[in-house]
Parts: C-alpha cells; sequence; structure tokens
C-alpha cells in the first residue's frame, strides 16, 4: 500500500453490543484505540449542524438526553443517536409523528407525540403580538420548549423580533433557539454572532 494509506475501523465494546466480537491479541496491538461517547451536548451540537427535525432536537433538548437511548432487549425498537437521525428524516417525509414508533420504539413515540401537539404561542402570535403575558406565564417549562421549536421557523425579517420574545422565556430556550434557526449556516451563525454582542453592554464583554 501507498505510504499514505492509513486503516481505520470502528466496532462497539463488548459490554456496548451483543453483536461485538474480542479482538485477538495480536490484531489489537497493531491499531491505536480511540473511544467516543456520545453525550447529550456533543449530540445536540451536532443536530443543530445536520438538519435534525426541530421537533426531535427540542425534545431531545426538553428531556435533558434521557430518551437519547434506551434499553436494546432484541424485541422491540430502542432509541439511539443513530436512530433519531432516522426518525428526523422520516419526520421530513411523512410529517407524522406516530410513524416513529417503528425506529424508537411505543413509549417514546407516545411521549414525542403528546410533545409536538402542545399547546404553543405561534409564529404568528409573536410577530403580531396576539398574545399577552398572562399566556406566556401559563406556558409549562415543555411548552416553552415546543413554543421555541415552532418560532425557530422564523425568516430572517422577523428574526431580532421572534428571537427577544424567545430570550425573555429564559437563556437556556434563547440558546436552543439560535442552535435550531442557524442549522449552521455560516451566514445566519454571523448573524446571530452579532446579535449576541449587540445584547452585551456597550456592545462588549459582559464581565
Amino acid at each position: 500500500m501507498p505510504d499514505n494509506a492509513r486503516i481505520v475501523a470502528a466496532g462497539n465494546d463488548m459490554k456496548d453490543s451483543l453483536a461485538a466480537n474480542q479482538l485477538a491479541e495480536p490484531l489489537f496491538n497493531r491499531f491505536a484505540h480511540v473511544y467516543i461517547k456520545t453525550t447529550t451536548e456533543s449530540w445536540l451540537r451536532w443536530a443543530s449542524e445536520n438538519n435534525i427535525h426541530p421537533a426531535i432536537y427540542s425534545y431531545i433538548a426538553y428531556k435533558k438526553g434521557e430518551t437519547l437511548r434506551s434499553k436494546y432487549d432484541g424485541e422491540k425498537p430502542n432509541a439511539d443517536p443513530r436512530k433519531w437521525e432516522m426518525a428526523s428524516k422520516m419526520l421530513y417525509a411523512t410529517g407524522s409523528p406516530e410513524m416513529l414508533r417503528a425506529l424508537v420504539g411505543e413509549d417514546i413515540t407516545r411521549e414525542f407525540v403528546q410533545f409536538c401537539n402542545q399547546q404553543v404561542i405561534t409564529l404568528d402570535d409573536v410577530i403580531n403580538g396576539t398574545y399577552t403575558d398572562k399566556d406566556i406565564q401559563a406556558l409549562n417549562t415543555a411548552e416553552r420548549y415546543a413554543t421555541t421549536m415552532g418560532l425557530s421557523q422564523v425568516d430572517e425579517d422577523n428574526l431580532e423580533k421572534v428571537r427577544g420574545f424567545v430570550t425573555d422565556l429564559g437563556a437556556e430556550f434563547g440558546a436552543i433557539f439560535d442552535a435550531l434557526w442557524t442549522h449552521g449556516d455560516e451566514e445566519r451563525l454571523e448573524r446571530i454572532a452579532e446579535a449576541k454582542l449587540a445584547d452585551m453592554p456597550r456592545g462588549g464583554i459582559r464581565r
């Protein structure tokens, strides 16, 4: 093989997969081993840059990663990061949260459907000002996540107004909105960076 050729292999630990097999020592010792662990934070960061459906992103964030993975029993569908990527594609294609049961299982899908069907303050409500402080105060945590998800579809012309509304819901929701709205787009990332700078006292660094 040429000098610039490199061999890379990927696999699972024995404790992580029933399909994993132990490598023979001579083969094991011929590799440098890098162990990668998926965290909720790293998955959400990846999801925001790879067009994962906003409803799935918001749901995983709301659950603090509890449903990013579920136990595999060999009988029923279970959730894992790869399944959620598949679920995102299915949700974009069908628009039906109920379809996800074939990928992530009945229990998670039932809760996800409830999350998607919550009463929220809509994008039109915020743009047109057809909401009250009482409406905001009535939102529980899940409804604030769902509201943020819906508002992330705002166009650039109404960004400032909608982003200001979301930021008032709490810093956590503002961060989620920024991640969903930018989706890794360089121009949008620059627009949000400018907005964050403008939010700081005198346009400088907050101390």
